[in-house]
């Protein structure tokens, strides 16, 4: 059934397999001093970089295979931005990317991807059609690695369906899923005979679930999740403006979130905050770095701690009170100069 490649029955095959081996499942422990000289080398991990500067630097490169990325914005910020950022810079790498989307239809992912490639705004890709075309096929010509795009629906989608999506794509051609990005990972729905009556209990199994599917295929996973309501018009987003279960924090390896005031989208910028960090530092912030969703271009600028960056915002706010008191001090002495003239 396997190499007749029936899809529907991998679920089938693959517990009845795992069953009869239960024993063997597990890996056997390893001692202190195994394989040494691949532990103690600078490459050990493998890192597929993100292509925004200042996220590479503080996860050493990017994330590795194995690895899950989370990314924590409110509505309409930029999670999609982001993650096609990513995909885009991944495939550029020369990696195999799956990117998978629930809401944006595949069109709209493609011309995400070709603004990203040539700086085209989305709103002037058909003006430019032609200078779009030549970018776009001579990067196409330039690599013989793979983007897949895959439109799933919002409801009913589980971690094994995505599961089968890999497979289904590393049996063809030798080709091999490298990266996956999932936007996002709110959209997906637990197996029925796992599933709790309470959806918020389930987001935590989710999220562990999508870890062990990054673990067993091999992959770089990222991701993203809703904020909360009160991550709307922040500036800085922080895990507790997470949507849902705190769980899905708990899981991944490094979580970052995107925040904008009002003033900052009008701008074109945002402020990007490191929350987590198991490859290195954490508590960084990049404030007011470009994001510009038309071009699905970001650029990290200065970096911050957030302890820093809570002193600068101290800072600004003590500024922003002394010119007010003297506005205040100065209309009270032209008012004086005015009494003074009258009498």
């Amino acid at each position: 059934k396997l190499d007749r490649g029936i899809i529907s029955d991998y679920d089938e095959i693959e517990k009845k397999i795992k069953d009869a081996i239960t024993f063997k499942e597990e890996h056997d422990p390893i001692t202190l001093f195994d394989n040494m000289d691949n532990v103690l080398s600078e490459d050990y991990r493998d890192p597929i970089p993100t292509g925004i500067t200042g996220i590479d630097k503080v996860t050493k490169g990017g994330l590795a295979k194995g690895e899950v990325g989370l990314v924590i914005a409110p509505l309409g910020v930029g999670k999609t931005t982001f993650l096609t950022k990513v995909a885009s810079s991944a495939f550029l790498s020369g990696k195999n990317v799956l990117q998978i989307f629930f809401e944006d239809k595949e069109e709209a992912i493609q011309r995400k991807h070709f603004s990203s490639l040539t700086q085209i705004p989305l709103s002037e890709l058909g003006e430019n059609k032609n200078m779009v075309l030549q970018k776009v096929k001579s990067v196409k010509d330039q690599h013989n690695n793979h983007l897949f795009l895959q439109k799933l629906p919002a409801d009913g989608v589980t971690i094994q369906k995505i599961k089968n999506i890999i497979k289904k794509i590393n049996s063809k051609g030798g080709t091999k899923v490298d990266v996956l990005v999932l936007d996002y990972i709110d959209c997906i729905s637990m197996e029925k005979e796992n599933a709790h009556s309470e959806e918020w209990s389930n987001e935590g199994k989710i999220m562990r679930a999508f870890e062990a599917l990054i673990d067993e295929m091999n992959v770089v996973g990222w991701t993203a999740t809703q904020g909360n309501r009160s991550s709307t018009s922040v500036e800085v987003v922080k895990t507790e403006n997470m949507g849902g279960n705190l769980k899905k924090a708990q899981i991944a390896h490094f979580i970052m979130s995107i925040g904008k005031t009002l003033e900052q989208k009008d701008q074109k910028i945002a402020t990007i905050s490191i929350l987590k960090n198991r490859m290195g530092d954490d508590g960084m912030i990049f404030k007011d770095c470009v994001f510009d969703n038309s071009k699905i271009h970001i650029d990290t600028d200065d970096v911050l701690t957030e302890k820093g960056f809570e002193s600068q915002k101290q800072q600004q706010s003590i500024e922003a009170r002394r010119k007010y008191l003297e506005n205040v001090q100065k209309e009270k002495q032209n008012v004086t100069e005015i009494s003074d003239d009258l009498g």
